[in-house]
């Protein structure tokens, strides 16, 4: 790891508290937690509401709460967040601190939004209570460390993927 990619790690082991739901070999616990994210009309249940794990558990305090993504190859992987809200990782790691930006931003360009800001931010899981304030160099070394979970693919695209699907949409594969 170079000094910088370091540094990012004592954040992200230290007080950025990331470890806490992004642990393990794979850098997630699995679990599901809220993020207090706007909804932005792409779920999937009634008035374009994505209610996460609580459609498969029926427990309302699951609402809005989404499994913890693995860490690996993270800078490869956008969108991010359950909904793909977020165009880059600052992004993501910025409403994990504070969400509150995002969502009046949100609230302000739909009044639909405005309705469910406030249950949102009430399932927001209370881990993220925990988090101190992270400044600009802070997230600029976290994302450095973030970098240096990337490693090659095990195997290529021609041996992962299958030739055809009993489906028959094949649209997936490249060609």
């Amino acid at each position: 790891l170079t000094k910088n990619q370091k540094l990012g790690a004592t954040i992200f082991f230290g007080k950025g508290r990331c470890v806490v739901c992004h642990s393990g070999k794979q850098f997630s616990d699995f679990e599901f937690h809220g993020l207090a994210i706007p909804q932005l009309r792409v779920g999937k249940h009634g008035s374009h509401l994505d209610y996460g794990r609580a459609a498969a558990s029926s427990r309302s305090q699951d609402r809005f709460t989404f499994r913890t993504p693995p860490l690996r190859n993270v800078s490869h992987t956008g969108p991010w967040g359950h909904n793909g809200i977020f165009q880059t990782i600052k992004a993501s790691i910025e409403h994990h601190f504070n969400p509150v930006p995002l969502l009046f931003q949100a609230q302000k360009e739909s009044p639909l939004e405005a309705q469910y800001a406030g249950r949102i931010l009430g399932y927001r899981s209370p881990i993220l209570a925990e988090i101190s304030p992270l400044g600009p160099k802070d997230i600029k070394h976290l994302l450095e460390f973030l970098s240096a979970l990337n490693s090659p693919t095990v195997m290529s695209d021609e041996v992962a993927l299958p030739t055809k699907v009993p489906s028959n949409n094949n649209e997936f594969i490249k060609k």
